[in-house]
């Protein structure tokens, strides 16, 4: 729908500079810029029907983190013999692999209505 739209923005604009109703420079503008649009749009469409992670591959990662996230203390328990040390460690240490993958989860479809997802329905109305 979006590319009927411009296009028939492109065809508006071109009849425009036929009757001598727009400037020849001012079309050419307006045509270029719609163009690049054209283009964007076709972009992202191809990024949006790229496929995902597998949702197997995903829940894999998710479990292998919880999973590093419980057994990182008895690790550095043995290596360290302080243990409030070790602890403060092993607790930063999993609160970044678990951070890391909770971003990762934010970013993994960027395209819907959620709070953090790209403001689509904002650029369409712009548009």
């Amino acid at each position: 729908r979006p590319f009927a739209c411009l296009t028939m923005l492109d065809a508006d604009i071109a009849r425009l500079r036929d009757k001598r109703i727009l400037p020849d420079s001012v079309a050419v503008m307006m045509s270029t810029e719609i163009n690049t649009m054209i283009k964007l749009i076709g972009r992202m469409l191809v990024i949006r029907d790229v496929p995902t992670i597998p949702f197997a591959y995903f829940q894999l990662c998710n479990w292998t983190s919880v999973l590093f996230a419980l057994s990182a203390p008895a690790a550095i328990a043995t290596h360290d013999t302080y243990y409030p040390s070790a602890a403060a460690l092993s607790f930063l240490l999993s609160l970044t692999v678990l951070g890391i993958n909770a971003v990762g989860n934010q970013l993994q479809e960027p395209w819907g209505l959620g709070v953090n997802d790209m403001p689509l329905m904002h650029h369409g109305l712009t548009l």
